[in-house]
Protein backbone atom coordinates (compact mmCIF):
# COMPACT_ATOMS: atom_id res chain seq x y z
CA UNK A 1 0.00 0.00 0.00
CA UNK A 2 2.63 2.34 1.03
CA UNK A 3 4.24 1.77 -2.68
CA UNK A 4 1.25 2.19 -4.43
CA UNK A 5 1.22 5.66 -2.75
CA UNK A 6 4.49 6.32 -3.47
CA UNK A 7 4.12 5.86 -6.97
CA UNK A 8 0.82 7.89 -7.17
CA UNK A 9 2.96 10.63 -5.91
CA UNK A 10 5.46 10.12 -8.15
CA UNK A 11 3.30 10.34 -10.87
CA UNK A 12 1.48 12.96 -9.99
CA UNK A 13 4.88 15.41 -10.12
CA UNK A 14 5.86 14.37 -13.70
CA UNK A 15 2.20 15.16 -14.78
CA UNK A 16 2.76 18.58 -12.54
CA UNK A 17 5.92 18.95 -14.81
CA UNK A 18 3.78 18.20 -18.14
CA UNK A 19 0.74 20.44 -17.07
CA UNK A 20 3.41 23.29 -16.48
CA UNK A 21 4.82 22.80 -19.56
CA UNK A 22 1.53 23.16 -21.35
CA UNK A 23 0.90 25.82 -19.80
CA UNK A 24 4.02 27.82 -21.08
CA UNK A 25 5.86 27.31 -17.86
CA UNK A 26 8.83 26.58 -19.58
CA UNK A 27 11.63 27.05 -16.30
CA UNK A 28 9.20 25.51 -13.36
CA UNK A 29 8.30 22.50 -15.45
CA UNK A 30 12.36 22.20 -16.57
CA UNK A 31 12.87 22.46 -12.87
CA UNK A 32 10.82 19.30 -12.54
CA UNK A 33 11.66 17.35 -15.40
CA UNK A 34 15.21 17.84 -13.63
CA UNK A 35 14.46 16.91 -10.26
CA UNK A 36 11.90 13.91 -11.58
CA UNK A 37 14.71 12.45 -13.44
CA UNK A 38 17.32 12.45 -10.54
CA UNK A 39 15.04 9.76 -9.29
CA UNK A 40 14.03 8.22 -12.17
CA UNK A 41 17.23 8.62 -14.63
CA UNK A 42 15.54 6.02 -17.18
CA UNK A 43 11.60 7.41 -17.08
CA UNK A 44 11.20 7.80 -21.01
CA UNK A 45 7.75 10.25 -20.31
CA UNK A 46 10.09 12.54 -18.34
CA UNK A 47 13.04 12.29 -20.83
CA UNK A 48 10.89 12.98 -24.05
CA UNK A 49 9.13 15.97 -22.03
CA UNK A 50 12.39 17.44 -20.87
CA UNK A 51 13.63 16.60 -24.42
CA UNK A 52 10.95 18.24 -26.45
CA UNK A 53 11.08 21.25 -23.82
CA UNK A 54 15.07 21.55 -24.20
CA UNK A 55 14.26 21.41 -28.57
CA UNK A 56 12.35 23.82 -28.81
CA UNK A 57 14.80 26.51 -26.11
CA UNK A 58 17.83 25.57 -27.08
CA UNK A 59 17.92 23.31 -30.44
CA UNK A 60 18.63 19.66 -30.45
CA UNK A 61 22.07 19.19 -29.05
CA UNK A 62 21.32 19.23 -25.57
CA UNK A 63 17.89 17.19 -26.49
CA UNK A 64 19.48 14.43 -28.15
CA UNK A 65 21.53 13.51 -25.01
CA UNK A 66 18.27 12.93 -23.44
CA UNK A 67 16.61 11.30 -25.87
CA UNK A 68 19.61 8.89 -26.72
CA UNK A 69 19.49 7.86 -22.93
CA UNK A 70 15.31 7.55 -23.41
CA UNK A 71 15.77 5.16 -26.47
CA UNK A 72 18.27 2.78 -24.15
CA UNK A 73 15.84 3.00 -21.17
CA UNK A 74 12.73 3.65 -23.07
CA UNK A 75 12.95 1.35 -26.27
CA UNK A 76 9.14 0.75 -26.36
CA UNK A 77 8.15 4.35 -26.08
CA UNK A 78 7.21 5.46 -29.42
CA UNK A 79 7.47 9.44 -29.13
CA UNK A 80 10.77 9.18 -27.34
CA UNK A 81 12.00 7.50 -30.98
CA UNK A 82 9.99 10.18 -32.73
CA UNK A 83 12.27 12.72 -30.59
CA UNK A 84 14.95 10.92 -31.35
CA UNK A 85 14.13 10.75 -34.96
CA UNK A 86 14.01 14.22 -35.38
CA UNK A 87 16.72 15.85 -33.70
CA UNK A 88 18.48 13.51 -36.17
CA UNK A 89 16.77 14.86 -38.98
CA UNK A 90 18.07 18.21 -37.94
CA UNK A 91 21.82 17.48 -37.39
CA UNK A 92 21.73 16.13 -40.94
CA UNK A 93 21.71 12.14 -39.67
CA UNK A 94 19.11 11.18 -42.30
CA UNK A 95 19.56 7.40 -41.88
CA UNK A 96 19.65 7.08 -38.34
CA UNK A 97 16.52 9.62 -38.19
CA UNK A 98 14.91 7.15 -40.74
CA UNK A 99 15.69 4.25 -38.60
CA UNK A 100 14.42 5.97 -35.58
CA UNK A 101 11.22 7.59 -37.53
CA UNK A 102 11.06 3.62 -38.67
CA UNK A 103 11.01 2.21 -34.81
CA UNK A 104 8.35 4.98 -33.60
CA UNK A 105 5.94 3.91 -36.64
CA UNK A 106 6.45 0.31 -35.76
CA UNK A 107 5.70 1.05 -32.18
CA UNK A 108 2.60 3.03 -32.91
CA UNK A 109 1.68 2.46 -36.37
CA UNK A 110 -0.99 5.32 -36.75
CA UNK A 111 1.99 7.94 -35.06
CA UNK A 112 0.77 10.17 -38.04
CA UNK A 113 3.53 12.96 -36.82
CA UNK A 114 6.00 10.17 -37.62
CA UNK A 115 4.66 9.31 -40.68
CA UNK A 116 4.66 12.48 -42.06
CA UNK A 117 8.08 13.75 -40.91
CA UNK A 118 9.18 10.39 -42.03
CA UNK A 119 7.73 10.89 -45.39
CA UNK A 120 9.15 14.25 -45.57
CA UNK A 121 12.75 12.74 -44.72
CA UNK A 122 11.90 10.34 -47.48
CA UNK A 123 10.64 12.84 -50.11
CA UNK A 124 14.08 14.81 -49.40
CA UNK A 125 16.34 12.24 -50.51
CA UNK A 126 14.40 11.45 -53.49
CA UNK A 127 12.40 8.37 -52.16
CA UNK A 128 9.38 9.93 -53.57
CA UNK A 129 6.99 6.58 -53.91
CA UNK A 130 7.99 5.36 -50.06
CA UNK A 131 7.44 8.76 -48.83
CA UNK A 132 3.87 9.14 -50.72
CA UNK A 133 3.40 5.74 -48.86
CA UNK A 134 4.02 7.37 -45.61
CA UNK A 135 1.85 10.63 -46.42
CA UNK A 136 -1.63 8.11 -47.69
CA UNK A 137 -0.89 6.51 -44.24
CA UNK A 138 -1.58 9.15 -42.58
CA UNK A 139 -4.30 10.21 -44.58
CA UNK A 140 -5.95 6.93 -44.11
CA UNK A 141 -6.13 7.62 -40.57
CA UNK A 142 -6.79 11.39 -40.91
CA UNK A 143 -8.00 12.35 -44.52
CA UNK A 144 -8.15 15.84 -43.29
CA UNK A 145 -4.64 16.27 -42.23
CA UNK A 146 -3.27 19.14 -43.86
CA UNK A 147 -0.07 18.66 -43.46
CA UNK A 148 -0.17 15.47 -45.00
CA UNK A 149 -2.17 16.66 -47.77
CA UNK A 150 0.14 19.60 -48.70
CA UNK A 151 3.27 17.28 -48.54
CA UNK A 152 1.31 15.03 -50.88
CA UNK A 153 0.49 18.52 -53.14
CA UNK A 154 4.46 19.02 -53.28
CA UNK A 155 5.37 15.58 -54.25
CA UNK A 156 2.83 15.64 -56.93
CA UNK A 157 4.20 18.93 -58.11
CA UNK A 158 7.86 17.51 -57.67
CA UNK A 159 7.43 14.32 -60.06
CA UNK A 160 5.35 16.33 -62.62
CA UNK A 161 2.06 15.72 -61.94
CA UNK A 162 0.39 19.06 -60.97
CA UNK A 163 -2.84 18.31 -61.87
CA UNK A 164 -2.98 15.58 -59.66
CA UNK A 165 -1.69 18.01 -57.19
CA UNK A 166 -5.07 20.33 -57.73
Amino acid sequence: DLNARQSTLERSFLLQGIELQNAGQLDQAQGVFQLYLTHFPGDGIALYSLAVLLMGRHGPERALFLVERGVQSAPTFAPIWYAHAAGLQVRVRRDAARVSYDKAIELKPDYTEALINSGTLLRETLQHLPALERFNRALAINPDNQNALSNCAVMLTEVKSPLEAI
